[in-house]
């Protein structure tokens, strides 16, 4: 009888509905298959619907359960599906009427449990990382193409320097240049000036002497140069006592050989330069001109006269001299503004 107990095996197992069965086995050796055809038998659960569980650790098909004195173990069910969440609900808004559809999975879990957004930070940090050196070239190639458009800039301002300095002093040579040619044409013109009027004046004298000459008969140089003889004639004065002697009655009288002269006024042949004839000025007319833009081409100098003439301002721009003088021709003058006529001193 002993024997027999010792034989046999029992276990405590726990139903669906909470409550617990003993169930007694002929062999201590215990497969699962025939636990669950047992309690098909007393709860009429299906053997494959069926989860036999030991403790923590779940007995799957062939394996034998662990064989002790009063063993327990629980049945549960098989259920459909998994772990439902935040993600789930994300899919399933979706596809609701009326709802966006939505990309961002981030908040979403991977099959370990962590957020699809902290694991793509990971992803974007490492990449990051390996980067570094790429970044780190990119700086230094800025730096120098930075250092070599700065050196092109600093050549290609003193090349300009250079160009501006070479076009003022080649315009500056020219400048001088032609000044000196220009003192030089005022010098011989002035020298050829002096000379025509040194000319000039000899002739003056000349015709003055030839005056002279013509009036009085005589030449004054030759009246101041002795005579000179030939030798005839100055022996033959020697040779005639009259010449030597001559009667006081062959000799003339003073008054009979004077000669009533007339003065002669000398004769100056300088030429004055003539003067140019003074501009005629033409009355201004309005009948001429359509518009104030059209008085404008009289200028500056003759609007004012105009205006000044007329006792009106004679002030301001072109445009506003033309203005002011261009409303006599609707306005007598009499009835212009005040602001437009000039204050008396």
């Amino acid at each position: 009888m002993a024997a027999e107990e010792s034989v046999e095996q029992q276990f405590l197992v726990r139903l669906l509905n909470g409550s617990t069965r003993c169930v007694r086995f002929a062999s201590p050796r215990v497969l699962c298959e025939d636990l669950k055809a047992r309690v098909f038998e007393i709860a009429g659960i299906p053997p494959s619907l069926q989860r036999v569980v030991t403790g923590t650790r779940e007995i799957g098909e062939g394996e034998a359960l662990p064989a002790s004195r009063d063993a327990s173990c629980a049945v549960l069910l098989r259920l459909r599906g998994g772990k439902g969440g935040f993600g789930s609900l994300l899919r399933g808004a979706a596809t609701k009427a009326g709802q966006k559809k939505t990309s961002n999975f981030d908040a979403c879990r991977d099959m370990s449990g962590r957020r699809l957004r902290h694991v793509n930070g990971e992803k974007k940090i490492k990449e990051w990382n390996e980067e570094a050196g790429l970044r780190q070239l990119e700086v230094v190639a800025h730096d120098y193409l930075k250092k070599e458009s700065q050196k092109l800039k600093n050549e290609s301002s003193a090349a300009e320097d250079i160009k501006k300095f070479r076009e003022e002093a080649e315009r500056k040579s020219q400048e001088v240049q032609e000044a000196v040619l220009d003192g030089l044409r005022r010098a011989k013109n002035k020298k050829r000036g002096t000379d025509g009027k040194r000319k000039k004046i000899d002739m003056d004298d000349m015709a003055s002497k030839k005056l002279r000459i013509m009036s009085t008969g005589k030449d004054s140089d030759q009246e101041l140069m002795p005579p000179i003889h030939t030798g005839a004639s100055s022996s033959q004065s020697f040779e005639d006592p009259s010449v030597l002697n001559p009667s006081p009655e062959a000799v003339p009288s003073p008054a009979e050989t004077a000669q009533p002269v007339e003065p002669v006024e000398p004769v100056v042949n300088l030429q004055a330069p003539q003067e140019p004839p003074p501009k005629v000025i033409e009355e201004l007319s309005f009948d001429n001109f359509q518009s104030a833009e059209e008085l404008e081409t009289l200028g500056m100098d003759r609007l004012k006269s105009e205006l000044q003439k007329r006792g009106l301002k004679c002030g301001g721009s072109l445009k506003e001299r033309s203005a002011r003088l261009f409303l006599l021709k609707t306005t007598p003058v009499e009835k212009l503004d005040k602001k437009h006529f000039a204050k008396s001193k």
